[in-house]
Order: C-alpha cells, then structure tokens, then sequence
C-alpha cells in the first residue's frame, strides 16, 4: 500500500474508509480493514486529544509494529518524523527511518537498540498481545528511548472483555492458535491479554504515569448478527467492552 492521499482531518469511520478504498472504492476493501476503522479512528482523536502532537511542529514519532494505523498517522501528521519499529517485513512501507527489532528480545538488556533522537510520541497499538515475553521488559526498552514528558499510546485488547468471559463459561479456548513466529508476515496469535489494572501496574513499574485510560467497543462486526452482538456490547457496563487505550507519560 502506497501513502494515502487523505487530508489531515479524519473526522469520521467515512473518512477512514474512503482514505483507504482510494479510487478502487469501498467494495475493494478487505473485512480487517473495515472492522478496525473504528480503533483507526479513535486512535487518531485519542492523539488529537490527549497527546501534544497537534501543537508540535516536527515531532519525532516511533510506530512499534506499523501497519495500517501508521498510514493513517502520516497522512494526519505529515510533519513528522516516523520511524516503524520491528519486522520491516510488516509495514506498509518504508517510512523516515526503521529500527529492526523483535520486541520480544526486550528482556537482554544488551539487545536494546539505541536511537538518536528520543521520541516525543511512541504508538504501541494492538502488538503487545501478540509478544511472549514480560511487558514490563518490553515497555522499559520503550522508556529507554523516549526523553521525559513524552508520551506513549498502546492499544490492546481488554482480557476481561465480555467476549472472553462468555468463551470462558462456555470452556473454549480465549486465543487463537499460535502460529510460527519465525515466518515472515505470520501473524502470532495472542499469547497474553491484559486487565486495565494491569495495564496501570506496569506504566507505574516502567517509568510511566498513566494519562487517559479508556475501554471502548471499537471493532466493526459485519452482517445482521455483528451489528447486532455491537448493539448488545454496547449496552455492557464499561469494564466489559473489548478494547483498552491508554495514554501513558514519561516520568
């Protein structure tokens, strides 16, 4: 996928979907694309919002595990500085700058790769599931490389979500099958989900101050029985929606 041409201002899932459709048009989008234009949409006003990106004039930013979501960031912040972080063989594209790293060798102090520049916005979104080894190595490799007063966004599922609950009842399994980790593009699977105190917990243990945490149901399900388990998942009480964003800061 090319750079969107897209304005600035994504305002609505419409928005979105039309950034990435392009002149194909919707009808050639894939199903991941439009069940995760709500997360899409709600991390760009979470940055809006919550971080200092709008008012920086050349932020240095660094997507850990970009994919489509850092398409849609350097088409809102076309000023920036972005650098993706992980398997180049998972980005859309190459960006301003790369660090080649699996996150998952956080845990070896002397793998850590250094960068230049510190960041001023670090995005996490939807990876930290996916890794096997602790978050708090992981999450302080990424303080590592940030100066004081930056901010950090993660977007990962909520483990105490009403679906895993209702899988757990019904005794199925609350991931999906692990896959290679070593082939190139292969999607992991989920090896471990995270509770909102625990998302606290590890900021604080990290050197983080939590900002702005959030749950939200912020996956488009299609079709007549989709819309319909949304509509019910809506009616949850907070603590049971499926998605958690937290805004952490450096300390």
């Amino acid at each position: 996928m090319g750079t969107l041409a897209a304005p600035a201002s994504f305002r609505t899932i419409d928005d979105i979907l039309d950034a990435f459709a392009g002149p194909a048009g919707r009808g050639a989008l894939n199903d991941y694309v439009v069940m995760q234009s709500p997360r899409y949409l709600r991390l760009l006003e979470v940055l809006r919002d919550h971080t200092p990106l709008p008012l920086l004039p050349a932020p240095n930013v660094a997507d850990l595990g970009a994919g489509l979501q850092t398409e849609l960031f350097t088409a809102a912040y076309p000023q920036a500085h972005l650098t993706s972080v992980g398997f180049r063989d998972h980005a859309q594209r190459d960006y301003d700058d790369h660090v080649e790293f699996d996150l998952n060798a956080s845990y070896d102090r002397a793998a850590w790769p250094t960068v230049r520049t510190p960041f001023d916005v670090v995005l996490f979104c939807e990876v930290i599931e996916h890794l096997y080894t602790t978050p708090i190595a992981v999450l302080s490799w990424i303080r590592s490389v940030m100066h004081p007063g930056a901010y950090l966004v993660v977007q990962t599922p909520n483990a105490q979500a009403v679906t895993r609950r209702i899988r757990s009842v019904l005794g199925k399994p609350l991931y999906g099958r692990i896959t290679n980790f070593g082939e190139p593009g292969m999607n992991p699977g989920h090896f471990r989900e995270y509770t909102p105190d625990e998302l606290r917990a590890m900021g604080r243990a990290t050197g983080f101050r939590v900002e702005h945490l959030e749950l939200a149901n912020y996956i488009h399900h299609q079709g007549r029985g989709g819309r319909a388990m949304m509509r019910a998942y809506d009616l949850m009480p907070e603590g049971l929606r499926q998605g958690a964003t937290v805004v952490y800061r450096a300390i």
